[in-house]
């Protein structure tokens, strides 16, 4: 069981730390200064990662039925993170109250952009359900993926957004301030296109 276990956390600690859009969005999120936000991002990109897997766990029992949800996954991942960029790059008209906001409609907004753009993540599905097909002891303890995930992306992540979280309440220039966050917004943008070139 342990040696079932270390095959998926050696490899997905790499993934996990790897720049992607879960980086992205956390970076997106930190820019409220809002503890609670950045943790409910990690959270949801923990959900979206364990739904990842077990879609992926499904989808290794039918690999012709896996096959075809890259191309979608793709572009819906795509729509979400141009979208996220584009709210970023308003929300600097916006006031500061707005920005440090801690309200139930913030918190969900963060949770479920952190969900989506992990369970949509063309790149994990393809890790989760190529690992399956490669470990078939996964098959009789299915249970056992979804929990290692999870864990392993909600301590990474939350990990992350602590650290982001307090270099985001350090006094930054407001037109330094400005290019990074224009530099996330880019990123967010051109790893969309990368998805979609990649998958379509």
């Amino acid at each position: 069981m342990m040696l079932l276990v270390t095959s998926l956390v050696v490899p997905y600690a790499l993934v996990l730390a790897s720049p992607g859009p879960n980086l992205l969005v956390m970076l997106r999120v930190s820019f409220a200064a809002s503890a609670k936000r950045t943790l409910a991002a990690a959270f949801g990109i923990a959900c979206g990662a364990t739904l990842a897997a077990t879609i992926a766990y499904q989808g290794s029992l039918f690999l012709a039925w896996a096959d075809q949800l890259q191309g979608p996954f793709a572009i819906l991942l795509a729509a979400i993170l141009t979208r996220s960029a584009i709210r970023l790059m308003r929300r600097g008209q916006a006031n500061g109250a707005e920005l440090k906001g801690d309200g139930t409609p913030h918190l969900t907004k963060a949770f479920g952009l952190g969900i989506a753009a992990s369970a949509l993540n063309p790149m994990s599905i393809a890790f989760f359900l190529s690992f399956f097909v490669a470990h078939q002891g996964f098959l009789t303890s299915a249970w056992i993926a979804p929990v290692v995930v999870f864990v392993m992306a909600a301590l990474w992540f939350s990990l992350v957004g602590i650290c982001l979280g307090r270099l985001s309440k350090v006094e930054i220039d407001p037109i330094l301030r400005f290019y990074v966050k224009l530099i996330v917004a880019i990123s967010m943008v051109a790893y969309a296109l990368y998805v979609v070139r990649t998958a379509l």
